[in-house]
C-alpha cells in the first residue's frame, strides 16, 4: 500500500490502446503454499512483488511473492504471528515506496506494529515500534511518512520512522476490518464486518497527511452489503489509476467494484463490476479475503485473494510484458 496502489516499474509492450473504464478479465491463478495459512490481506511494491499475510491465530505469515505472473511463484517469510505478541494472528499489510513493509498483529484487544527493511533481507527495524492497546487490524499509508490503523471504531496514525501515534480519531461503526486512502481527495474508506449490521463500506474526510487529526467520521452507509444477519466487507482498496473503490464482499463472496464522484459528505459508488470468480480456472471465489490493484501505466492488474487458498490475477488491458509471461483478452 503506498499504498497498496503503486505503479510497477517493468517494460511492457501494449497490443493496442487501452481506454480507462473496462472491466476487469480473468487470466491467471495461482495456489498459495499450505504451510503459510490460508491468503488473506494484499499489498504491493514497485518492482511488481506482492505481500500477503496469512489468516491463521497459531500459523499466520506476512509472505513475499517476488515473481506473482510467473507460473510458479516463488515465496518468502517475512514473518511470523509468533515474532508478535499476539494471539489472533497477523491482520494488515502495507507497503511504502521504498519496500518497507508495516505488519500488523492482533491479540484480541491490542495491537503490534511491526517494520520490516525492504526485499531481500526484511531486516527488523528496531527503532520502530507501534505497540498500542487498542486493538488495531488493516492498515494503509497516506504517504511514506504516515501509516493509518482502523481500531473497531476509529483510526490511528503513527509516524512511520519510529511508530510514534500522531493522531487518532474515533466515532466510526464498530468491527471496521481494514482502510484505504483516496489519494485524489483524501478521503479515507474503513471496511467493516459483524454480523449486527448491514453497512459494510464507511467514509472518513476532513484531514490529509499532514493533518490526520483533523480527519472525522462523515458517512455510515457509502457501501450497504447485506442484511443484519451477514458479515458484510472484509479487505477495502483504492484503485488509483480508475478512481474506484474496490470491497472484498463476504456475504456474496465476490470484489465488488464501484466508481466515485464526489469526496466527504457528498461522495457517492455506483457499482460497476463484481468478480465472483466464476471465469477463473478454480471457480467461484470461496472465501474472499482482499485485493490490491496494481497500476501499470496503461492498464491495471488486480489480484485477489480466496481464503480456500489460491490468488486470482485479473487485468483490464491487453498486454505483453518482457521476461515474464504474456496477458491477453
Amino acid at each position: 500500500m503506498l499504498r497498496k496502489s503503486l505503479g510497477l516499474l517493468c517494460v511492457i509492450m501494449v497490443l493496442g490502446s487501452m481506454a480507462f473504464g473496462q472491466s476487469f478479465v480473468f487470466h491467471h491463478e495461482f495456489g498459495t503454499n499450505s504451510d503459510y495459512g490460508p491468503p488473506y490481506a494484499l499489498a504491493a511494491d514497485s518492482s511488481g512483488g506482492i505481500y500477503n499475510v496469512t489468516f491463521d491465530s497459531t500459523n499466520s505469515r506476512a509472505v513475499y511473492i517476488a515473481n506473482p505472473l510467473s507460473d510458479t511463484p516463488t515465496s518468502q517469510v517475512i514473518t511470523t504471528a509468533s515474532d508478535f505478541p499476539v494471539s489472533r494472528g497477523l491482520q494488515g499489510i502495507a507497503v511504502d515506496s521504498s519496500g518497507n513493509v508495516y505488519a500488523s498483529g492482533d491479540t484480541g484487544g491490542a495491537t503490534w506494529v511491526k517494520k520490516f527493511g525492504a526485499a531481500p533481507s526484511f531486516t527488523e527495524d528496531s527503532g520502530f515500534t507501534i505497540g498500542s492497546t487498542t486493538r488495531l487490524l488493516g492498515c494503509d499509508l497516506l504517504s511514506d511518512n504516515v501509516l493509518g490503523c482502523v481500531s473497531f471504531a476509529g483510526i490511528e496514525f503513527f509516524n512511520t520512522s519510529n511508530g510514534t501515534q500522531t493522531a487518532a480519531v474515533t466515532g466510526g461503526v464498530n468491527y471496521q476490518r481494514d482502510l484505504a486512502f483516496n489519494s485524489s481527495n483524501n478521503d479515507l474508506y474503513t471496511a467493516y464486518n459483524n454480523s449486527t449490521g448491514s453497512n459494510s463500506c464507511s467514509l472518513w474526510s476532513g484531514g490529509t497527511p499532514a493533518s490526520p487529526a483533523s480527519y472525522s467520521f462523515t458517512k455510515a452507509d457509502l457501501v450497504t452489503i447485506g442484511s443484519v444477519a451477514s458479515l458484510g466487507s472484509q479487505g477495502i482498496e483504492y484503485d488509483a489509476r480508475n478512481g474506484r473503490l474496490l470491497i472484498a464482499n463476504k456475504t456474496d463472496q465476490r470484489l465488488d467494484i464501484y466508481t466515485i464522484s464526489g469526496s466527504g459528505s457528498g461522495a457517492s459508488v455506483n457499482l460497476f463490476q463484481s468478480i465472483d470468480g466464476a471465469d477463473s480456472t478454480g471457480g467461484n471465489i470461496g472465501s474472499i479475503g482482499d485485493s490490491v490493484a496494481i497500476d501499470k501505466g496503461t492498464y491495471t492488474l488486480l489480484f485477489i485473494t480466496d481464503m480456500t487458498g489460491r490468488i486470482l490475477v485479473y487485468s483490464d488491458g491487453a498486454i505483453t510484458e518482457v521476461d515474464e509471461w504474456s496477458l491477453y483478452y
